[in-house]
């Protein structure tokens, strides 16, 4: 060994928090409006979605792949702030 070993938790990204998790930020939909709103979108054979869940007042949506065009196709069909397109798959840096 030619120096001290390094903690490979210095190696790992920052963890990200989605500020729509936030209890003090919830959206305005009602549960109701995103159970409809995502058969809706399970059903529309235009994407696969991976999963799919409602939690504090939004519909997060898990795909294999999204640069951001999914994201902005949702928020001109539905309105912006609904539903939260997360990819599974990111861009290597």
């Amino acid at each position: 060994m030619t120096q001290p070993p390094v903690p490979l938790s210095l190696y790992d990204p920052p963890a990200t928090f989605d500020p729509r998790l936030d209890k003090e930020n919830p959206g305005s939909s009602t549960e109701e409006e995103l159970l409809a709103l995502q058969e809706q979108l399970h059903q529309d054979a235009g994407t696969e979605i991976l999963t799919s869940w409602i939690e504090n007042g939004y519909l997060f949506v898990t795909v294999v792949y999204d640069d951001g065009t999914l994201q902005d196709i949702y928020d001109a069909d539905f309105g912006p702030g609904l539903i939260a397109v997360q990819s599974a798959l990111r861009p290597v840096s």
